[in-house]
């Protein structure tokens, strides 16, 4: 199965842009979990980043955000080492990313491109050998992102999930997409 083309001339920025002088990427700490939430557009998914944060305490997961001094988070991105669905994340070889965000105003800067360089890094350290994520099909700009970095296409899925809202309201999603997987180097 193929993911639509890439579109040359969005390809990404070069991490070296001046605007992003400074910039760091480190796990993120309780305190981030509301600034997170990008002055609301994401408080939905306040229990989300509580849960996965629990889990990094407990060596399960990890939450990397991506700071840029004059102005705060500007990127962030959720790994799970082992889940139920053991063809996401095993907790020996095999790895999911989810929740990847860079704010509007930062895409095509090379943020984005930057923290997975770093994650796919991280996993291989800690002896990772794939990457699996889901991308909704309706989200251009990510496809670009992870085919160019050479992510490929196990499946189309149906991108169905369940999630707990701020209010404790169980919220149910569909985006429809693609499960990817990169081997890392």
């Amino acid at each position: 199965m193929k993911l639509p083309p890439i579109n040359p001339s969005s390809d990404l920025g070069s991490p070296q842009n001046p605007l992003l002088a400074g910039m760091r990427i480190r796990q993120a700490v309780e305190a981030d979990l509301r600034e997170m939430e990008w002055e609301g557009s994401y408080k939905r998914y306040r229990r989300v980043y509580q849960e996965v944060f629990e889990r990094t305490l407990e060596g399960h997961a990890v939450m990397w955000v991506v700071e840029l001094p004059s102005f705060g988070l500007i990127g962030q991105a959720f790994v799970q080492f082992k889940m139920h669905d053991s063809s996401s994340a095993n907790g020996t070889t095999r790895a999911y990313l989810h929740s990847f965000r860079v704010r509007p105003a930062m895409q095509s800067q090379g943020v984005g491109t930057a923290l997975m360089n770093f994650i796919e890094a991280d996993l291989v350290k800690r002896g990772f050998r794939e990457l699996t994520l889901n991308v909704a099909e309706d989200n251009s700009g990510a496809i670009r992102l992870y085919q160019r970095l050479g992510y490929r296409v196990l499946k189309r899925i149906p991108g169905r999930w369940s999630y707990f809202d701020e209010n404790g309201k169980l919220q149910h999603v569909a985006e429809p997409g693609f499960r990817l997987i990169k081997t890392l180097a």
